[in-house]
């Protein structure tokens, strides 16, 4: 096996949030990261914890094998390596919906074990269509509109990701350590909407993947909806008001879909969703 190269030990150094003090990836490193994060992703989608800890208590019943580690077979460890390294105890749940409205949370989100290391991430799930349902109204994206139905799982949404005017989604967040969080969207018009917090202080829940309470309809503005999770460690560093003024700046400039949001001690997810108008 070769060596990692200095710049793969800073970019699992910075996707651990483990940089040296002072030590900067630069722009350019961003979707290297990004292609590390859908790594991780993809192995904990093949690989759920609850499966992989079955596996292994089949074959440590089936072999009864010693408990000194060194005497353990090459097919016991695998598995049993596996679940090191994802080290989850419950994989976030998507449940139906339970028909209260589009307004009405979408997906019931179970409590997980944080990966070691793991960034405070923003994800997006969209409530599956019903029929009958109509295109946007064209007012704010956060109004809520009709009867929701059906009992079908929601979509997780990723980069990049088409979404329609009436969609309706649920924005939920992995606090990974952070104490405060600002969740913020804004579209193709410049139209820019705070999701957490509602008010008061913004601070994050830990322990798990947490959904907010409401769900998020889609109205028709063009080209994108981007969603921003602006996160710090340190309490009562985090100002609401400055956040918002950095983000409205960023939402009203020639290069609102890709620019990056810049803020002393903070951390910035970024989620951008493509928007396909009719």
């Amino acid at each position: 096996m070769s060596k990692p190269s200095p710049n793969d030990l800073r970019l699992e150094q910075a996707l651990l949030s483990e940089l040296p003090e002072g030590v900067r990836l630069p722009d350019s490193a961003e979707p290297q990261l990004e292609a590390l994060r859908r790594d991780n992703q993809a192995i904990l989608d093949r690989y759920p914890a609850e499966r992989v800890a079955k596996e292994i208590r089949r074959r440590v019943d089936e072999a009864r094998v010693p408990r000194r580690l060194w005497w353990y077979s090459p097919a016991l460890l695998a598995p049993a390596l596996v679940l090191a390294v994802l080290w989850v105890g419950k994989r976030p749940v998507q449940p139906g919906l339970d028909g209260r409205g589009d307004d009405a949370q979408v997906a019931g989100i179970d409590t997980d074990v944080q990966l070691k290391g793991q960034r405070a991430e923003l994800r997006v799930y969209r409530k599956p269509s019903v029929q009958g349902s109509g295109q946007g109204s064209g007012q704010g994206s956060g109004q809520g509109a009709g009867q929701g139905g059906g009992q079908q799982a929601p979509e997780r949404l990723r980069e990049g990701s088409v979404v329609h005017p009436g969609d309706v989604l649920q924005l939920s967040y992995l606090a990974a350590g952070q104490t405060q969080g600002v969740i913020v969207s804004y579209d193709g018009r410049g139209s820019v909407e705070l999701h957490h917090p509602i008010s008061g202080a913004p601070m994050l829940t830990r322990g798990g993947e947490q959904a907010l309470p409401k769900a998020y309809k889609l109205d028709d503005a063009p080209r994108f909806e981007r969603f921003l999770l602006v996160t710090t460690k340190q309490p009562g560093t985090l100002d609401v008001a400055q956040v918002m003024t950095a983000v409205k700046a960023l939402a009203s400039g020639s290069n609102a879909e890709h620019a990056t949001l810049t803020l002393p001690d903070a951390e910035v997810f970024s989620l951008t969703l493509r928007k396909a108008l009719p």
